[in-house]
């Protein structure tokens, strides 16, 4: 479309990135949850307009928490003996989620770590909803899996995860 932007990065070793922006997205339909767990997990929501992104990361006890390395194929080549891990293992224990909103409170999944998930909904406003948590009103519970997530961007009258109910405390 003569809407799109094209835009072309230059990388190291040569490399070229290119993006396109797909349409605009307002102020108000951008908005931004941070995992909220004791655990110390890290993970992030990101949705704008109708796209989102999902990602969480690996617990504390997981053996590769702290591990930093430039590529999982590369720490498990490099490492996984000394560290006493396989690498079945080595890809679980984190989640990464790419899709559309495609009604109110209604995420479907197109690109996941997990294959089997792509084209499954993480939101379907029955069974897999966010509500808001009746103590602290900027922290959202997603009740399928019980994640808490803290809001940083969720402007008033935001309408990608539809109408939300208040959880139990």
């Amino acid at each position: 479309s003569d809407k799109q932007e094209r835009r072309v990065v230059e990388i190291c070793n040569g490399m070229e990135q290119s993006w396109t922006r797909l349409e605009e997205a307002a102020a108000e339909n951008v908005a931004s949850l941070q995992l909220h767990e004791k655990e110390g997990r890290i993970g992030y929501w990101i949705v704008i307009g109708t796209w989102f992104g999902r990602v969480l990361g690996r617990k504390t006890s997981d053996p590769l928490a702290d591990i930093t390395c430039r590529s999982l194929p590369h720490l498990i080549k490099t490492y996984a003996e000394d560290l006493g891990f396989d690498a079945a293992s080595a890809v679980k224990g984190f989640e990464a989620s790419f899709g559309r909103v495609e009604s109110p409170g209604v995420f479907r999944i197109l690109y996941d770590l997990q294959p089997s998930r792509e084209g499954s909904l993480i939101l379907d406003t029955s069974q897999q909803q966010l509500r808001r948590c009746s103590a602290d009103p900027a922290l959202l519970t997603e009740t399928s899996s019980q994640l808490c997530w803290r809001a940083h961007e969720l402007p008033h009258g935001f309408a990608a995860f539809g109408k939300m109910k208040r959880a139990a405390v």
